[in-house]
């Protein structure tokens, strides 16, 4: 197990036994599969980002649990996570947040938490890891000079209409644009890469 600190504390990053480094989604589903098999996860729900990976939420539901998820970034996931009176919450870039000891994210929380998990089951990162199944994703991001509402843009909002129907269930369209940069985030899942890629 490998613990990196990334400036302020406030994400953690994890790297197993085998040196591959675990994302945000991984930690969380760890975390979350873990407590519902013991019955701590309150109300058995695990708090996500859109951007987290749709095999997040076949694992939780898989447990027993399920997944709440809001906009992008760490303030909508407390918000949310207090709203609905749950202690587990988190992105993909590695914002854990474990309410019951810390308001914020904190790495150094999580990694305590996941080593915890390591420590009740006897079993390394790389093995715990295995509890999350990512569904292929793939992400680009297009510049723009003005950001429309996307709803007043009728060729994309048919086009991403189009693919989710084709996805159905099985994937997911996300666009959206980022919260820093002129830029339109794509994001698309697929139960296959070369679904996604097409």
């Amino acid at each position: 197990l490998g613990i990196a600190h990334d400036g302020d504390g406030d994400r953690c990053v994890l790297c197993d036994e085998l040196g591959n480094v675990l994302d945000g989604d991984e930690i969380l589903t760890i975390l979350a599969t873990h407590a519902l098999a013991r019955g701590t996860l309150v109300k058995k729900t695990l708090v996500v980002t859109l951007q987290s990976n749709l095999g997040v939420d076949a694992a939780i539901g898989a447990s027993g649990g399920r997944v709440l998820r809001t906009a992008v970034g760490d303030r909508y996931v407390i918000a949310r996570m207090l709203a609905e009176g749950v202690t587990l919450g988190g992105e993909t870039s590695g914002h854990i947040v474990c309410s019951e000891i810390s308001p914020t994210g904190d790495g150094l929380v999580a990694a305590l938490k996941v080593i915890g998990v390591m420590l009740a089951t006897g079993r390394p990162l790389s093995v715990l890891r295995g509890v999350l199944k990512k569904f292929p994703q793939l992400t680009a991001a297009l510049a723009v000079q003005e950001k429309h509402p996307l709803e007043s843009l009728p060729q994309l909002t048919a086009a991403i209409a189009g693919l989710e129907r084709e996805l159905n269930a099985s994937g997911r369209v996300l666009v959206r644009y980022s919260g820093t940069e002129a830029k339109l985030r794509l994001l698309v899942e697929g139960p296959t890469e070369a679904i996604v890629r097409a």
